[in-house]
This record gives structure tokens, C-alpha cells and sequence, in this order.
């Protein structure tokens, strides 16, 4: 991938190369023509990308190469950027057969500014810009550029514009006359954080968001990402962490991770759920069972040079598959998931923290840590047991459907007393070497939702 980084810092896709399957795929034949290949070109979505993984790698290794190739990338970003106002934008390009596309000799392809999510073909304008800012305020997050956050604040403006968000009583207040509406109070506000975008892009935007609300310390995006947060988890399975795309799935673990950690509410309860019920069953971890349903359907392991294994690691999706539900092994998800696969780590890193000899046990799952040790029984039975290694004082969250008076709890054998800091039991005055022991009735329950049918609009 660095081999297709120019020297001014942008990510280049071209020269155009047959053997690339991907390219021939995804959203492409939306696109008003063909991809031009005369110019190397880049979407601007790639540098976001790229530097938050420069960010990574230079937090880190301390390598001063990833630093060097950050700034550069976010000195060619602040260049290219279009200033209006008080907001910046990157324009959408869909004319020239790539969104958001970049020439690296001529330029933008056109100038024009997206008036509303549906200027891309997915209808997520306001997402790949997004993903620019979520990398912009990782840089600044990790280095202190000044510019990163400059450049990330006023992209945010323009994605919190009111022709990307609808406004909060327009639905309801349309079939009632305007006296029945003002006797029963309420006004629309636009902007008001109720999207109309496509499902998996509202996520990136959000991601986008909180990343920047947090690192800016600004409360009104910080705000504005929570009231969207609670919209989102309205239409989807919220119990089951499922809306769809697995895009979706894992960036609203993170999301509600952000959330939780800048103190805009609590989380973890549907971080738990979202993990359990749909982040952990998405992934694919061994390659046999994948080789042995091709097998079974006469599907090939091999094509063009790539094999199922590449589908290791990387997360199931319905495009992954022909008709007959066989893998493809040219399919280009299972090499374009990266910005999705971040929120695994996020939830892996938030299972057990620790400061100053206080851990916290945010998650229920096996955790090996510096800290302690969680041996998780769970879903299999109601018991979780705490190996203390170091830590002087423990808060370990449980879960909502828990009956409170039902749960025993021990220290080495012998039943111990604790207190309750929020949802989380919490025991002090410990020695650093401690066995703890948590336990209680698991609990059953049969929930039914109803889906609502819905049909796309013919052009």
C-alpha cells in the first residue's frame, strides 16, 4: 500500500491495473461513467484512512518515517481543501467516475458542493468526509497539528449543515392543523441530529464525529453525536447490535465506546450486547469451515491468485457470496474492511482498564491484562472470576437484566462485602494477588419486534 503513496501524501489507485479484481466491482456501476485511466487519482476517504493508521503506527513504534509521512499527508489535506465561510468541504466528483476523486496532476474533478447525502451514489456525501475527519483527529490526537484540528473543526461544520439532517417533529406535526400543534408545544429545529443517509454511512459520520467532539473537547458535537446515537439504535435490533451492514454493527460498538468514555452517558450495556450477539459472530476465524462449504456447493477456494484464506480475519457480508451463498475469493471485502475491523480492538482494549492501581471491568469477557484476569462463564452460566494481579480497588459492571439481590460475591472463597458505584460493584482495600468471584442466576427472555417492510423508490 506505501508503494502507492505519492510525495505529496495522498493514497493513488491508479495506474490502472487488470489484475485487480476489486476495481471491477462495489458501487462503480452507479457511477455516471467509467473510471478514468489516464491520471493517477485517489478518493480523498483514503487519506482519512491512511492517516489514522499513520497515527497508529507512530503512537506505537515512535517511528519518526510514520510522523513525517502523517504531516505530509495533512499538509497536501489542508491544500486541496475547499474554504467557504466558516466550514471547508471536499467535492463529491461524481461525474468523473469516482467519488471524491483527487487527480494527482489536474486536480478536483469538479468544485461543486454536495447539497444533501444523496450527491454520492450510496447517498453517504457526508460520510466519506467523515472518515477524513476521524483521521484528521486522530493525527491531532496523537502529534498536536494544530492544523489537523483546524481542518477537521470546519469539515464538521459542514457536515452538521441542516440539508444533511432533517428536522425533529416534521413527520409527526404534517397531518395536524398548526393550532393543535402549538397548544401541544414543540418547535422544529433543524439542524437536529435525525439523519436521512444511508444506514452504514450515518455510522461513519458519527464515528467521525465523536472522534473529533472528543479530542476538540467540543460539548456541542459531543451532544449532537449522543441524540444521534440514541436515533440510530431506534432502527436496528438494538438487543442484538444488528442494522445491517456489518459497517454499521462494529462502528456503533465504538461509537457507544467514545460515548461512554467522554462522559456523555453510559454504554456499556449496549456495547455488550452488540459485541455477544453479532461483532464476535461477523468475523471469520477459520478457513476450514469456509473451504468445506465451497466444497459442498462447488464453489472454487481459488481464483485469480487469491484463495479463502485471505478471508481470514476479515467480516462476513452478504456481497462476499454469489447467489448460491459460495465465497468469492476475488471479493474485494475481505481486503476493504479496515476501517470497520478498528472497533474489535476498541472493544478488546475497554474489557479491563486500569489507573493508578484502580481497574475497571467494563465487559464481561476473557480478558488477560497486566492488571488481572477474567474468566468469563458466560452465556453459559451466570459466574465471572476475577484474577487480581496488581490492582487496589475493582469495579466490575453488571449487567442490566442481573437481579441485584440474587448475586454472591466472594474473595478467595469467603464472601465479602462490596459496594455499588453506578452499575458497577466495586470492592477497595485489596492486596494486589486477591481471587474474586462474582456470581448469579442467568435469566431467559423471548422478546418479539416487528420490521417494518419498506420498498426503494423507482427512479
Amino acid at each position: 500500500m506505501m508503494s502507492r503513496v505519492g510525495e505529496d501524501g495522498l493514497f493513488y489507485n491508479l495506474p490502472y491495473e487488470d489484475d485487480a479484481p476489486w476495481r471491477r466491482g462495489g458501487i462503480a456501476y452507479n457511477r455516471a461513467k467509467e473510471w478514468r485511466t489516464d491520471e493517477d487519482v485517489t478518493a480523498i476517504i483514503s487519506a482519512g484512512t491512511m492517516l489514522a493508521m499513520y497515527a497508529a503506527r507512530y503512537e506505537k513504534e515512535g517511528d519518526a518515517s510514520w510522523l513525517e509521512q502523517g504531516e505530509t499527508t495533512v499538509r497536501k489535506l489542508v491544500e486541496i481543501a475547499i474554504y467557504k465561510e466558516d466550514y471547508a468541504y471536499f467535492p463529491a466528483t461524481i461525474a468523473t467516475g469516482l467519488d471524491f476523486a483527487w487527480f494527482r496532476n489536474s486536480g478536483w474533478g469538479d468544485t461543486e458542493e454536495a447539497l444533501d447525502d444523496m450527491a454520492s451514489p450510496e447517498g453517504t456525501a457526508t460520510s466519506a468526509i467523515a472518515v477524513v475527519v476521524h483521521g484528521l483527529s486522530h493525527w491531532y490526537a496523537v502529534t498536536g497539528n494544530e492544523s489537523a484540528r483546524e481542518l477537521a473543526g470546519k469539515l464538521v461544520k459542514y457536515i452538521l449543515q441542516p440539508q444533511f439532517w432533517m428536522g425533529n417533529i416534521e413527520s409527526w406535526a404534517k397531518w395536524f392543523n398548526y393550532g393543535y400543534v402549538r397548544g401541544h408545544g414543540g418547535r422544529q429545529r433543524k439542524p437536529a441530529a435525525l439523519f436521512k443517509m444511508h444506514q452504514a454511512g450515518a455510522a461513519y459520520v458519527l464515528h467521525g464525529l465523536i472522534e473529533y467532539a472528543v479530542v476538540a473537547n467540543d460539548a456541542y458535537v459531543k451532544e449532537w453525536v449522543r441524540q444521534a446515537y440514541e436515533y440510530y439504535r431506534n432502527i436496528g435490533l438494538v438487543r442484538l447490535g444488528m442494522w445491517g451492514e456489518n459497517i454499521a454493527n462494529n462502528l456503533m460498538v465504538a461509537i457507544a465506546i467514545k460515548l461512554s468514555d467522554s462522559g456523555i452517558g453510559d454504554y456499556w450495556e449496549d456495547v455488550d450486547q452488540y459485541v455477544r450477539n453479532t461483532m464476535v459472530e461477523d468475523q471469520f476465524i477459520d478457513a476450514e469451515p469456509l473451504k468445506q462449504a465451497c466444497k459442498e456447493r462447488g464453489g472454487p477456494m481459488e481464483a485469480e491468485g487469491f484463495t479463502i484464506d485471505r478471508f481470514i480475519g476479515s467480516l462476513r457480508w452478504f456481497g462476499s457470496c454469489d447467489f448460491n451463498g459460495t465465497l468469492d475469493p476475488t471479493h474485494n471485502t475481505c481486503v476493504a474492511a479496515g476501517p470497520y475491523l478498528e472497533p474489535i480492538y476498541y472493544a478488546w482494549e475497554s474489557i479491563v482498564r486500569c489507573k493508578d492501581g484502580a481497574a475497571q471491568v467494563n465487559l464481561l469477557l476473557n480478558r488477560a491484562s497486566p492488571w488481572l484476569d477474567v474468566d468469563s462463564y458466560l452465556p453459559y452460566e451466570g459466574k465471572v472470576v476475577i484474577h487480581n494481579k496488581s490492582a487496589r480497588m475493582i469495579s466490575i459492571r453488571i449487567p442490566c437484566w442481573v437481579d441485584r439481590k440474587e448475586i454472591t460475591f466472594s474473595i478467595d472463597g469467603t464472601a465479602a462485602d462490596y459496594t455499588w458505584i453506578g452499575n458497577f460493584l466495586t470492592v477497595s482495600s485489596l492486596k494486589g494477588y486477591e481471587t474474586l468471584t462474582v456470581e448469579f442466576p442467568m435469566v431467559e427472555t423471548t422478546e418479539t419486534y416487528h420490521l417494518v417492510p419498506w420498498e426503494l423508490e423507482q427512479p
